[in-house]
């Protein structure tokens, strides 16, 4: 699931682009923030699935192996290494320390070389431990990004809808004599006002008519919307994002 690229962030060094790439950048948060979270809904449940699958493939590694072991131990075993003596040729398989052990070199005196020791002997097993590994390495990347876009969710404190309506629709032009104006109260309070509010339309009679949405006085517990257009039943959405005051 693809999440859109944000614009260029806006910088104080570069004042002629400023209020610009800021618009640009604050109007596309909402469609981040949208984004955002249902990506975290798609890899906690990929997540969930992964985990269920690796069990069942760890599960089916194990199995693999043990058929490994046996067919090994079929073709190619000549018995309890220690019983054993004389020269080794490849292919040749041993038991050992409750385990088979397949021989990867030729070698001139087997009871030189004991298996789990010297280099020359591999635990046939061994290949479904790395497969289990790299199973739970996988799963660990997954809950670092599950980490990740959690961590992005956080940014967003709260977010709400506001409806306004009675708008005077009866005058002649778009932008009304006296805009309107819409008090938002935050469900609790932040430790300060250095919050940005991003406001996005859901609705409305006109969409094209509602004008510009301006945000004012903001404080710890509310703020206010202004709509300049001349159109009735504004629905808005409203998030509060506050990097300032967002923690890892």
């Amino acid at each position: 699931m693809a999440i859109t690229a944000l614009p260029d962030i806006p910088q104080r060094s570069d004042p002629a682009t400023f209020s610009t790439k800021a618009d640009a950048f604050l109007g596309a948060l909402p469609t981040f923030v949208s984004e955002a979270n249902a990506l975290q809904t798609d890899v906690n449940a990929k997540q969930a699935a992964a985990a269920v699958s690796a069990a069942a493939a760890s599960l089916d590694a194990d199995d693999a192996a043990d058929a490994a072991d046996a067919a090994q131990a079929s073709a190619n075993y000549k018995g309890e290494w220690s019983a054993l003596s004389g020269a080794a040729t490849v292919p040749y398989c041993v038991s050992h320390d409750n385990m088979y052990w397949m021989l990867t070199t030729n070698i001139a005196d087997i009871t030189a070389k004991e298996p789990g020791v010297a280099s020359e002997w591999i635990s046939i097993g061994a290949g479904a431990d790395l497969i289990a590994a790299g199973l739970a390495h996988a799963i660990d990347g997954i809950g670092v990004l599950g980490k990740e876009i959690e961590n992005i969710r956080l940014r967003v404190l709260m977010t709400g809808q506001v409806t306004i309506t009675n708008a005077n629709t009866g005058q002649p032009h778009w932008l009304m004599t006296t805009a309107l104006t819409t008090n938002v109260s935050l469900p609790y309070s932040l430790p300060n006002a250095n919050y940005t509010v991003l406001v996005e339309i859901e609705d409305a009679d006109f969409k094209e008519r509602v004008g510009e949405i301006k945000v004012s006085s903001k404080a710890v517990n509310g703020f206010t919307i202004t709509v300049t257009g001349n159109t009735n039943n504004i629905d808005l959405r409203w998030t509060v994002v506050d990097p300032n005051f967002w923690t890892r």
